[in-house]
């Protein structure tokens, strides 16, 4: 198998979470002459790679470069490795380096670059360890040529390297304490101020592919509250921010423009089964029973965030048309039997650990009603991102609110994070023998076709389990955003580019 093409520049199909209108109106004249560009949205975990949180690739992109890219609608492309190939049974995979390229702080971009890096996201304490496990060992061809040897065949590592596995870090930087607030990468833009509430990105002069940069400076206001963000776009401190489905209409109202694009991203309810109420089979179906994911998605998010029992969206590889329930798994009936079933007493307080974020508050607050219908009584706790993140990390909860990309970097990634012993999302330790043979087979076929299948039956064998990771809704990524932005595309599997987003 083999893969061949010339820039990133060519696919910079842009991007975005997020993406923007300059605070300056200036026109865009590539090397990041443009104007300034104000975002409002979240707080991120880090921005070091190896620690960074699902959604935190908004922030890490602007900064590094990976080998490998994937554009907003999915697809692969080269990134700082120009061409790819697997051999001997898909064990071997060579890559062709981008010759020239050079880190923020001046080391060079190379194989022995490469190497160092990858030694360093499998490091204890890198939650990329376990995407990268497949690499027993990395040899340096030449400068421009990195072998990688692999445990057995792994197709999910196209997909890995396109993801933050795959962003290099500066050789130099890998060891720096502060790596995670001031990040040294190949990418178009440096961060050049990191500060509560405000990260400020400048477009870098020595970016190999510098004259695709429409901006020269990025703006991001950071603050949990949708609405305060919306305020900042209402009244122009702000060009863009990420909106709530129910502010679409009011955005357009106000002259406003909204790009709305559906995603693999899933919103599910995370269950942590060391605590002995969830490692309960039964309690676990009775959890997924209660929740009446149709009514969350129509009243919540107006019908765009669409109602699933499973982690694999219709339309893309893994999901399985025989979960498509009419009733989409609500059964309050059931639920309440099952619950007796588990049960001789009544099942104690759970708590349900969610971000301080609008959205993730009012979710919280539905699905405590939901389940303390059902008799499943739950506290509702509320915390940063970054202590949550940790939390969850850690195993320390016992449910937590997770919205999680379930194609990146690979639905085989999701897999083995969530459903193997392990994983980076089941810290309780869930295990299936016919979930672990199922993986081992997908990650050895090389026909889409045949791993969508394998990943389908996947889904379905932990419904009936009871899942560990409880789907609720597929996400419609909404962004506002005012005139003179061109370029955007909406990122189904949370993929950007800022490079390439104009202003007028």
């Amino acid at each position: 198998m083999r893969f061949t093409l010339r820039t990133r520049a060519s696919a910079a199909v842009a991007a975005c979470l997020v993406l923007a209108a300059c605070g300056s109106g200036g026109q865009s004249a590539g090397s990041g002459s443009g104007g300034v560009l104000r975002y409002g949205t979240y707080q991120p975990t880090s921005l070091d790679p190896r620690k960074s949180g699902t959604l935190d690739t908004l922030f890490l992109e602007p900064v590094y470069d990976s080998l490998i890219t994937r554009t907003p609608d999915g697809k692969i492309q080269p990134g700082l490795a120009t061409e790819w190939s697997f051999s001997d049974g898909g064990t071997v995979l060579t890559m062709t380096l981008r010759q020239g390229v050079k880190f923020q702080d001046g080391a060079a971009f190379d194989a022995n670059a490469v190497k160092q890096d990858i030694a360093a996201a499998q490091a204890k304490g890198s939650l990329r360890a376990a995407e990268l496990a497949p690499i027993k060992s990395v040899d340096v061809v030449d400068p421009t040529h990195v072998r990688l040897n692999l445990s057995g065949p792994a197709t999910q590592m196209v997909g890995v390297l396109a993801g933050e596995a795959g962003m290099m870090i500066s050789p130099t930087a890998l060891d720096k304490s502060d790596l995670g607030t001031n990040p040294v990468g190949a990418g178009p833009y440096k961060v050049v101020k990191n500060v509560q509430g405000q990260i400020t990105y400048q477009a870098w002069d020595g970016y190999w592919a510098k004259n695709t940069v429409k901006n020269k400076e990025l703006d991001f206001t950071i603050n949990p509250d949708a609405n305060t963000l919306f305020r900042g776009l209402q009244s122009g401190q702000l060009d863009a921010v990420g909106i709530l489905a129910a502010q679409a209409k009011q955005a357009k109202e106000a002259g406003l423009n909204v790009l709305a694009t559906p995603t693999t991203s899933l919103w599910a309810l995370q269950l942590n089964v060391s605590n002995p109420v969830l490692a309960n089979p039964k309690v676990r179906q009775a959890i997924g029973h209660a929740i009446d994911r149709q009514a969350i998605s129509d009243n919540m998010t107006s019908g765009t965030c669409v109602a699933t029992v499973q982690p694999f969206g219709k339309g893309f590889v893994g999901h399985n048309d025989a979960l498509d329930d009419p009733k989409l798994g609500f059964d309050l009936a059931q639920s309440k039997d099952l619950v007796t079933q588990a049960n001789a007493g009544a099942i104690p307080q759970l708590t349900l650990s969610v971000s301080s974020s609008t959205q993730q508050q009012q979710l919280g607050s539905i699905l405590q009603a939901e389940l303390g219908a059902a008799g499943i009584p739950v506290k509702v706790e509320v915390l940063d991102q970054a202590t949550l993140t940790s939390k969850r990390l850690k195993g320390n909860f016992d449910m937590a609110l997770s919205l999680t990309p379930t194609a990146r970097p690979d639905p085989i990634i999701y897999i083995a994070d969530t459903y193997i012993k392990g994983g980076v999302n089941n810290p309780g330790g869930f295990s299936s023998p016919t979930v672990d043979q199922l993986l081992r087979n997908a990650e050895q076929s090389s026909d889409d076709n045949a791993r969508g299948a394998l990943l389908a039956q996947i889904s379905a064998d932990v419904y009936q389990a009871g899942q560990p990771m409880v789907p609720i809704c597929s996400t419609t990524f909404h962004f506002a955003y005012r005139n003179g932005v061109s370029g955007l595309k909406g990122p189904a599997l949370n993929d950007f580019d800022w490079a390439a987003v104009g202003v007028s």
